[in-house]
């Protein structure tokens, strides 16, 4: 049987985290980095289990912690502190750049959709 070809999309809509870039390493720096600083321990499978890939107020919200009486908005403020000092260690995810041209060169259009902030 021949290879199947189809037309290339007419759009293409790609998110952000884990997609395009693997923030993953520089996000848990990050929430290290934080949680240091506040004194705070999080253990490895609290921060699977309930940050990564969540937004950090929606977790502060709803997870008891040390947190609790403090402002979810005002605390993730204070996380993306620490991000500067750690984006180097985000990378694209392997296959991202190439697929990116790909599209560019086909031209189809490509939106990017997150939760990320513009930052």
């Amino acid at each position: 049987m021949p290879p199947l070809t189809l037309p290339p999309p007419r759009a293409v809509l790609l998110d952000l985290d884990g997609t395009l870039i693997d923030s993953e390493p520089a996000h848990r720096a990050t929430w290290q980095a934080f949680f240091a600083a506040r004194g705070w321990e999080v253990d490895d499978t609290t921060y699977a289990e309930h940050f990564v890939g969540r937004r950090g107020a929606d977790v502060f919200r709803t997870l008891p912690g040390p947190w609790a009486e403090e402002d979810p908005e005002a605390l993730v403020e204070e996380v993306l502190s620490y991000l500067p000092q750690f984006v180097a260690e985000a990378a694209a995810v392997r296959g991202a750049v190439r697929m990116l041209g790909d599209l560019y060169e086909l031209g189809v259009p490509v939106g990017l959709v997150t939760s990320a902030t513009r930052a």
